[in-house]
């Protein structure tokens, strides 16, 4: 093709500037939804703050890998971030509730912004005998470290 052009149409090719800009086609209804998902995936795991959806540099960064995605507001990933994780706790508390005797632990740790957690997690056998485990509920622990205060958290995080 590249020699026919070159043969026949040399003044047409010489005009022609090139191009680095891709097609993008719009996003559909199911592909904005699985896109939707993936970032309330993203923001879950990796303790990401609902505003990420607000920074100019993540919307710049998103934008050059779908220009037509429309990112969701700051509330409306707060209001899907909260139904993903009832539906998650659903799944998980109605698998673990059928497991004859599971193991919790424990785990608290300070992020890089001096901010404390503490996590439950839940661990168990599956009925091929493949050890399985679920987190139970991650909280922000602002009050000190004494035992009263880490038992307490523990019962709630526990019994919710």
């Amino acid at each position: 093709m590249l020699c026919h052009l070159r043969s026949k149409h040399l003044n047409a090719l010489a005009n022609e500037t090139p191009t680095t800009e891709h097609y993008s086609a719009p996003t559909g209804e199911g592909r904005q939804k699985e896109l939707d998902n993936a970032l309330i995936n993203m923001i879950m795991k990796d303790l990401q703050t609902f505003s990420i959806v607000e920074d100019e540099g993540f919307k710049a960064f998103v934008n050059k890998l779908n220009s037509t995605y429309v990112l969701p507001t700051r509330k409306t990933v707060k209001t899907m971030v909260r139904h993903k994780y009832r539906e998650e706790k659903e799944k998980a508390m109605a698998h673990v509730k059928n497991i004859p005797s599971v193991c919790l632990t424990a785990d608290m740790w300070t992020s890089l912004t001096m901010e404390s957690y503490l996590e439950v997690t839940c661990h168990y056998t599956d009925s091929n005998t493949e050890l399985r485990s679920v987190v139970l509920g991650v909280l922000k622990f602002t009050k000190s470290h004494t035992a009263d205060n880490i038992k307490k958290a523990l019962s709630d995080l526990i019994s919710d």
